[in-house]
């Protein structure tokens, strides 16, 4: 795991070579380990600069050193991740004629590339954000893996093209003032969206997408950008499985990726919150490895009624762990909330994420470099509340309208579920697998509360944005949920997850890795029948519990309920004067948020402290401080 960074100029100024060492000690957390920076001049003047710092996990050896450069001088790279399956890959390329010189997963990447061009990216397991530069045809390659568990930033004008880890590195870097993505800003207020999209909070940086790449041409007057998405997995059921079978193929899979997971010359600890997917990654790696001595790290909400104590001790005492547990208090929280939002690098969405953040600083504590964790399993075996208006959807365009009744009707005896729930499910299935008249569904929805915008919350003369939409309508006629689950593991939900856990591990130069998403796992799990993925009962999750059998609990697997990393509520930040003044320039600063209207909610009825235990008011907060941290402010009219 990695920082890296990169610029290209047409005309560099004498100044760029200070702003690129100072974007390498912005990512220090990212590679303390290792450092490199070189310069590639073009004929027509161009400069092309490519940055490394190195966290070292396999070959601690200078061997890792990086930018790495192809044996025939064609390549030059720099990488962020860990290819799983290098070993693998190793060995078929030896095969092919390729000698290596050293034991790294970065020198089995750069040969896979000279080897297969773009065609090696789906041999690849695992996590990366690398910069591939071509010297024969002057282009570079921008290449993010399928889920975008590793970042890649990028700014770009006719004469610069810019790269990093982190937009910090960047603003380092260029020389334009760079300002707030109102848009962006307005949508993360609005609808708590924020990693969807291309955009950032920061106009003019760009993220590249989850299983996409950037092809730039550096060779032409004026830089030009081609991006295509390399990762979209098939979600055509397939007729070959039955569930035993799925369920043992899915078993086989999930314990390949944990396997590979494990590989690491540096000490390796695990993430357990207490839940199914984090306690079926610890049990899978007893599983694997009987002997191996592990350590777990959890945080408990102590004296809550969201504390997953006695679920983390079950796991623990199942497989024998070294647990390690951090119990935070609000104060805590309080005192750690400057670093932990300057950690995060943009607002992000809710509390959960500093229950994350105290757990990977409690790992560094305890010297682990690697952490394995459950991201991914909600989005890509259908977790959280199983989506039931997309299983209705899919029942209902197949015409097996008694299932959809039945389906809601068991789906909903499970805790949690309401009865509102189940009639926007049954609307949006009836609206959208039978194109039923829009009067009938204004009369279903009688009673049913809708999201309003709010505009009190604004000022001036702006319009506001309507929420992000790509999820498109046609989708694969009974095949609507496994749709919806690739939207959330390619494209929505798992990003927010995914920077989250991303940026709390590496503020603490530990590499978290996230077995649930390995693309051979989500392809196979898309393309199961739907009601594999949540049964007829209304089952979350359905085959990857069967599947753990025999490996997790029983009483993990049977668990009903859905806690995860979950902090204290009624959380509140006293109202202090220099608070007070700090967050009314950073309101000036914005310039289109009503500062009364902003306080009031904040508040919710006590002037005396801030809430941050729901929604809005966490979302304002958090983007007026990042604002302040970040001195940033919104474009002039």
């Amino acid at each position: 795991m990695c920082g890296i960074l990169g610029n290209f100029s047409h005309q560099p100024d004498r100044n760029l070579s200070r702003r690129l060492e100072a974007a390498l000690s912005s990512l220090q957390h990212r590679g303390p380990d290792d450092q490199g920076l070189d310069h590639i001049d073009f004929k027509n003047g161009g400069r092309l600069s490519l940055g490394h710092k190195r966290l070292s996990i396999i070959d601690l050896t200078q061997n890792g050193h990086q930018p790495m450069k192809s044996e025939d001088g064609r390549y030059t790279m720099v990488y962020n991740g860990e290819i799983y399956n290098y070993v693998e890959l190793r060995a078929e390329l030896v095969k092919i004629g390729h000698v290596f010189q050293t034991e790294t997963d970065s020198e089995v990447l750069l040969v896979s590339w000279q080897q297969w061009g773009l065609e090696c990216l789906d041999r690849l397991d695992g996590m990366f954000a690398f910069v591939m530069f071509d010297r024969k045809n002057e282009t570079i390659h921008c290449v993010r893996d399928a889920f975008g568990i590793k970042p890649l930033y990028y700014y770009t004008t006719d004469h610069q093209f810019c790269f990093g880890s982190e937009p910090k590195a960047i603003r380092e870097i260029v020389t334009d003032r760079l300002f707030i993505n109102r848009d962006h800003a307005l949508k993360y207020i609005l609808y708590g969206e924020h990693n969807q999209e291309s955009t950032t909070f920061f106009g003019g940086i760009h993220k590249v997408l989850p299983g996409s790449y950037l092809r730039v041409d550096l060779g032409s007057e004026n830089i030009t950008i081609d991006e295509k998405r390399w990762y979209w997995p098939d979600i055509t059921e397939r007729d070959d499985v039955n569930f035993e079978r799925a369920s043992d193929e899915f078993r086989e899979l999930f314990l390949q990726s944990v396997k590979r997971q494990l590989r690491s010359d540096v000490p390796l600890g695990a993430a357990l919150s207490g839940g199914i997917d984090s306690s079926s990654v610890v049990c899978s790696i007893r599983h694997l490895e009987p002997d191996f001595p592990i350590h777990t790290f959890s945080y408990i909400a102590k004296g809550s009624v969201v504390s997953e104590e006695k679920w983390i001790d079950l796991i623990n005492n199942d497989v024998n762990s070294d647990a390690h547990k951090t119990f935070v208090t609000s104060d805590d929280f309080l005192n750690d909330l400057d670093e932990f939002l300057a950690a995060q690098g943009e607002p992000l969405g809710g509390m959960s994420f500093y229950a994350e953040f105290s757990v990977y600083k409690l790992a560094k504590e305890h010297g682990m470099k690697v952490m394995l964790e459950g991201h991914g399993a909600d989005e890509s075996v259908c977790g959280y509340d199983g989506y039931p208006e997309y299983r209705v959807r899919s029942l209902i365009e197949k015409r097996e309208f008694l299932n959809a009744i039945q389906f809601l009707n068991q789906w909903r005896q499970w805790p949690g579920r309401k009865n509102s729930d189940v009639k926007r499910s049954l609307i949006y299935g009836l609206r959208t697998g039978l194109n039923m008249n829009p009067r009938l569904i204004n009369l279903l929805k009688r009673n049913l509360r809708s999201q309003e915008v709010d505009d009190v919350l604004f000022q001036g003369d702006i319009k506001l944005p309507k929420p992000y939409r790509d999820f498109e309508e046609d989708s694969l006629p009974g095949r609507s949920l496994a749709y919806r689950l690739r939207h959330e593991v390619c494209k929505r939900r798992c990003q927010h997850h995914l920077q989250g856990a991303d940026r709390s591990a590496m503020i603490r130069s530990i590499e978290n890795r996230v077995p649930f998403l390995s693309a051979e796992l989500v392809s196979f799990m898309l393309r199961m029948p739907e009601h594999f993925m949540v049964s007829n009962e209304g089952r979350t999750k359905h085959l990857f519990r069967h599947a753990m059998r025999g490996i997790v609990p029983n009483e993990v697997l049977e668990r009903k309920d859905k806690i995860g990393y979950e902090t204290p509520p009624s959380l509140r930040l006293p109202m202090n004067n220099m608070l007070k003044k700090s967050l009314a320039q950073s309101l000036e600063r914005i310039g289109f948020l009503n500062h009364d209207e902003v306080f009031n909610r904040m508040h919710d009825g006590d002037d005396s402290s801030i809430r941050l235990d729901t929604e809005l008011p966490w979302r304002l907060f958090n983007l007026l401080k990042w604002a302040d941290q970040e001195d940033i402010q919104s474009k002039p009219a």
